[in-house]
């Protein structure tokens, strides 16, 4: 092969591999904005088309995980929020890996998994105020809340065994 067309061929594929890389990184902006912004109907239907060209992989779990939570399914969220967390921990920094901990304990709580919700509080809480922090008013609250109700069924639809009629 002639030095003049391996040269040619090596500037194509720079430039697909650029192009590429670029939509990648655009992908990873257009993503990151509509998570920041809330937009969660926007991001439902850009998501699914811009999976694959995203490059951070937690992007992608954060993505998901608020998605999730902003759409009534908590499962979902708990199961991104966990693997977010036990994979990408150190990446996130100690107050996004703290509000991702306090927003899975929530959606814990609202599927009324109420001990688990006050547990994990009350390990947290101990924690910040292990590290100095003082102001955990907020977090305490909602520990006493979910500790209230550590007994309590979760709540639950019961549909009579006759149809009803208004």
């Amino acid at each position: 092969m002639e030095m003049r067309t391996r040269t040619l061929l090596w500037a194509a594929l720079m430039c697909f591999l650029s192009v590429f890389s670029v939509r990648a990184e655009q992908a990873d902006r257009y993503i990151a904005s509509l998570v920041n912004s809330g937009e969660w109907l926007t991001l439902s239907e850009a998501l699914p088309h811009y999976r694959d060209s995203i490059q951070t992989p937690y992007l992608r779990l954060i993505a998901d995980a608020m998605l999730a939570a902003h759409t009534n399914r908590p499962e979902e969220a708990i199961r991104a929020l966990d693997e977010l967390l036990g994979t990408y921990q150190e990446d996130l920094g100690s107050q996004a890996s703290l509000d991702f901990a306090l927003l899975r304990l929530h959606l814990t709580g609202l599927l009324g998994r109420y001990a688990e919700a006050a547990d994990g509080l009350l390990r947290i809480i101990d924690r910040l105020e292990a590290a100095g922090v003082t102001e955990t008013e907020t977090l305490q609250a909602m520990y006493a809340r979910y500790d209230a109700l550590r007994n309590t069924d979760p709540p639950s639809f019961i549909r009579p065994d006759g149809n009803d009629s208004v």
